[in-house]
């Protein structure tokens, strides 16, 4: 066709490598234009069917300059200062048909306009490929470069969303896929963040940072953990913390690697075997009051059940742990160190286990020191409970501190493994093993030195008692021997 009324010279390449068909709409800097309903999209677009040396037909698409609009543009087209919606924009992409499947990428710029009080905006991805084969390859200057499916992803990078001035960035994947050969569709996002608007200088050190998780929903269930560090500042209290929840709903234990862009996300949650299938967690917590009192940890809450690891309460005067997470020679108190504590709630009667172990010690004053290790059992219900793995007998009330130890200037020490176990009736046998008192001179040699066991009845009803005991006596080089 030749509407021009002069002569057109045509040059059309031969193909590559065989015969093909093209059609292209609209050209660079000036994209054909497509208007529906008052929705608009603009585009330029290639599209080419082509015949491998083979003989399978090869259907290559691309996309460039593409925009699209879709809400209220007030029946003005070309002008967009009024427009109320969402504008998709900066568009390009490319697709491979062929009989085996489709395989391709679109990439998008994505912003609310117009709307009042919310904002909104994150580069949009598209990755798909219903072959199982990776794809290397150029169409019309692009490069697709994909992983061998079947799967289809879409990525949010850099998504901003505003509400009522609070902000919330962070970057989004949601995927159609397998793992280990079973479909899933999962969802994961990194560099989460929530933040306010405030004229208050704290709201600068306040909110919820760097949270990242994901989410792949099964058809026995769904399994997924999300995590991110909140910051909370007050006069007199500050509050540092990995704050999250975990859920798993399948049948086994989850244990996987979620790409969003170039970072990637672990779901690692084991199965739950507690009516409720959620845990709530708190992970690094550093909470200072005052520095007078300071609480480390890691916990989790969920089904009836609490826990806590990796738990240090500090009380004294601090700060008990630097910046560095170093600890702060200048602190002076004590400090339950190392600590881990496991709740439950008994579920066929009225009643709690409870679990606690820790090492107990006194930092910061010199040539005193307190050491040993603690353990708290309790069970106030009627049924034998298993508590942090330990299983816990009913009305149960033990404490135990093992290998204590009282050291002033190494001059006066008390050392021993004390355990107190409460009755049914509320009395409490106090044993002692491994006893000892010494005290020494300056050069440390042995003045005075009491070693033994005994064992202690503490009741209401007959006050003090002390069945037996057992002790061995050394002053100088007198010993004596008592029962």
């Amino acid at each position: 066709i030749n509407v021009s009324g002069t002569d057109v010279s045509l040059k059309v390449s031969k193909g590559d490598p065989t015969p093909y068909v093209r059609v292209e709409a609209g050209e660079s800097g000036n994209p054909a234009q497509l208007v529906i309903a008052g929705q608009t999209l603009e585009t330029v677009f290639v599209f080419e069917q082509a015949q491998s040396l083979s003989g399978t037909k090869v259907i290559r698409l691309s996309l460039s300059e593409t925009s699209l609009f879709l809400g209220n543009n007030k029946d003005t087209i070309n002008d967009k200062t009024d427009d109320i919606g969402i504008n998709l924009s900066n568009g390009s992409g490319a697709i491979i048909l062929t009989a085996q499947g489709v395989s391709g990428t679109f990439d998008m710029d994505a912003a609310f306009v117009g709307v009042t009080g919310v904002t909104f905006s994150s580069k949009v991805s598209l990755e798909i490929n219903t072959t199982g084969v990776s794809v290397n390859e150029t169409i019309d200057g692009k490069l697709l470069s994909l992983k061998a499916g079947p799967y289809i992803r879409a990525t949010a990078l850099g998504t901003e969303i505003g509400i009522g001035g609070v902000t919330l960035l962070g970057n989004l994947a949601f995927e159609k896929g397998q793992i280990s050969g079973v479909d899933v569709l999962s969802m994961a996002a990194t560099g989460i963040s929530i933040a306010g608007d405030s004229s208050d200088a704290n709201d600068e050190k306040s909110g919820i940072k760097n949270g990242s998780g994901a989410i792949i929903f099964k058809s026995d269930g769904v399994a997924g953990t999300l995590l991110g560090k909140a910051a909370l500042q007050v006069t007199g209290i500050s509050l540092g913390a990995d704050i999250g929840f975990s859920v798993n709903t399948t049948n086994g234990d989850i244990n996987t690697v979620l790409a969003v862009g170039d970072d990637e996300v672990t779901i690692n949650v084991q199965k739950y075997t507690t009516t409720s299938k959620v845990r709530f967690e708190l992970r690094n917590v550093d909470v200072n009051f005052g520095n007078l009192i300071e609480v480390y940890g890691d916990f989790s809450v969920g089904g009836g059940a609490f826990s806590a690891t990796n738990l240090d309460v500090f009380v004294g005067n601090g700060k008990y742990k630097l910046e560095s997470g170093e600890i702060n020679d200048n602190a002076i108190g004590v400090v339950l160190s190392n600590g881990k504590i496991d709740y439950l709630k008994a579920s066929s009667a009225n009643g709690y286990a409870l679990r606690g172990t820790g090492g107990l010690e006194l930092v910061g004053l010199e040539g005193l020191s307190v050491s040993g290790t603690t353990t708290l059992l309790i069970n106030t219900s009627k049924q034998k409970l298993d508590v942090g793995g330990v299983e816990v007998e009913a009305g149960t009330f033990s404490f135990k501190a093992t290998n204590a130890s009282f050291n002033i200037a190494n001059r006066f020490i008390i050392s021993g493994t004390f355990n107190i176990l409460r009755k049914a009736n509320g009395d409490l046998d106090v044993i002692i093993n491994g006893g000892e008192v010494a005290i020494n001179d300056a050069d440390g040699e042995s003045i005075f030195n009491i070693k033994g066991k005994a064992s202690f009845l503490i009741s209401k009803k007959t006050g003090f008692q002390m069945p037996v005991s057992y002790t061995h006596l050394r002053a100088h080089e007198t010993s004596l021997h008592l029962v």
